[in-house]
């Protein structure tokens, strides 16, 4: 169908620009998801190793 309009160019330029806001994203949520999941471990270790010396000096300085 682009191709009997003549549209051929602007439909991969539209293609190409969908392409990169998809992976711009995809990279936004996995980013996201990645700082979440590193505050939840940061803070199931802080719970879970209360008991050693690195993670008692890092809470009283």
């Amino acid at each position: 169908m682009a191709q009997s309009s003549g549209a051929v160019p602007r439909t991969y330029a539209l293609v190409g620009v969908v392409g990169v806001v998809g992976v711009v994203g995809v990279v936004g949520v996995v980013g996201v998801v990645g700082v979440l999941v590193n505050l939840l471990a940061r803070g199931a270790k802080r719970r879970l190793m209360q008991w050693h010396s690195s993670i008692r000096r890092e809470a009283a300085g």
